[in-house]
């Protein structure tokens, strides 16, 4: 009941149906006397006219599917219509032809590849980036380094910011201890082998 000639709908199938008054009507359902007694005040050729210019648009949208309710009244003016742009909108509405809007695609930058399962330690590392937030607002990072084989984390090097070099030298220092892996994995799902020197460019 939110336009107010549904609310006229219903105070009068309530007086109709339960023999309540009008005014008992209203209040239950929220709705002015004065707006259940308007009467629109609609000529015959206003009408006919709004007919008419309903039929063509529909007309128009059927040929140009993909037409909004904009370039229909441009249309329609062109063709001698009195097409104001609201009396549009509201058929446009009435006749449930707005348009769906489409999402946006968002497609990968790079072609994906299946990834392969590692069957031994130290074949795949995976390295990726976490931020959050301490209790006073300021910000931190970390970098995770996991053994994809045996889920140990091999490094979690936290700091307010963690460039390049200091991912290097994380790495260098992983490679010292637990030796050179075959391949490492970042979070857009590629791999690519540990090349760390190109890291410091």
């Amino acid at each position: 009941m939110v336009t107010p000639g549904v609310g006229r709908e219903m105070a009068t199938h309530l007086t109709t149906t339960y023999k309540v008054s009008q005014r008992r009507a209203c209040r239950v359902i929220g709705l002015s006397r004065a707006t259940l007694r308007y009467r629109p005040h609609r000529s015959v050729e206003r009408v006919q006219t709004s007919t008419r210019v309903e039929a063509r648009m529909l007309e128009l949208a059927a040929k140009r599917p993909r037409f909004g309710y904009r370039r229909l009244a441009v249309l329609l003016k062109r063709e001698g219509y009195p097409a104001n742009h609201k009396r549009i909108y509201r058929l446009y509405k009435q006749g449930n032809l707005a348009l769906r809007r489409k999402g946006r695609k968002r497609l990968a930058s790079v072609s994906r590849v299946p990834l392969t399962q590692p069957v031994k330690a130290n074949q795949v590392w995976a390295m990726d980036f976490v931020h959050d937030t301490l209790a006073d607002g300021r910000k931190f990072r970390t970098l995770n380094v996991v053994d994809v084989f045996t889920r140990e984390c091999r490094a979690i090097e936290v700091d307010a910011s963690l460039g390049g070099h200091r991912v290097v030298r994380v790495l260098e220092r992983l490679c010292e201890e637990h030796g050179t892996p075959e391949r490492i994995m970042m979070d857009n799902g590629l791999t690519c082998p540990p090349k760390l020197r190109q890291l410091r460019r």
